[in-house]
């Protein structure tokens, strides 16, 4: 049988991780992917020589639970400005850490102010507020985004269609609805980013 300090130890610590996890999930700007080794190698390599003045702009929207568009098609070796835009009044998070492993990310901004990290797991917006993720894309393949602020769990999957082939948008299947099944049971808004 356990004796009280150690019960009492556990619950402390207990705590703390509960609350550290709450922290990433209610302040806005990049969390740190939990695992930076899966970040891709040699990303400078694919940044070199950019003129970002030049880049694709993208726009991702989330609003009433939706991302629009559900699937945005990119091209490899290429770069984009991706700016995500929260139209809701709570925080919003744009998990997409399989995508964050597989593209060469320059920079991040929230709100006009860039934030720390080229190895984000995930971007927490604020309401009304936009994030901007200056990216080239180096692998092929369908990455899978979601609203779901928390990047530690694993409750689905953070890509789909995994690379070479692409996602159908006539597969009803994966596509009937832009909601999907997250942590805890509670609906996620999901989108893809296709890299061809």
């Amino acid at each position: 049988m356990e004796d009280k300090m150690t019960i009492t130890r556990r619950s402390v610590f207990l705590a703390a991780g509960m609350a550290a996890l709450a922290a990433c999930a209610a302040e806005e700007g990049v969390i740190a992917n939990p695992m930076p080794t899966a970040c891709l190698a040699n990303s400078g390599t694919y940044l070199k020589g950019v003129d970002w003045s030049k880049a694709e702009a993208v726009h991702i929207t989330y609003r009433n639970g939706r991302y629009t568009p559900l699937i945005t098609n990119l091209a490899v070796n290429k770069p984009y400005i991706v700016r995500v835009a929260n139209k809701d009044e709570t925080l919003r998070g744009f998990r997409a850490r399989e995508l964050f492993s597989s593209v060469a990310v320059a920079k991040v901004s929230h709100d006009g102010k860039e934030v720390a990290g080229n190895c984000p797991g995930a971007v927490n917006i604020a309401p009304l507020k936009t994030a901007e993720i200056r990216l080239v894309t180096v692998e092929p393949g369908g990455y899978y985004f979601t609203d779901d602020p928390i990047v530690f769990g694993d409750a689905y999957p953070d890509s789909l269609a995994l690379s070479p082939a692409m996602p159908d948008p006539k597969n009803k299947f994966f596509f009937q609805e832009d909601i999907a099944v997250g942590s805890g049971g509670a609906e996620r808004a999901f989108g893809i980013l296709a890299v061809k």
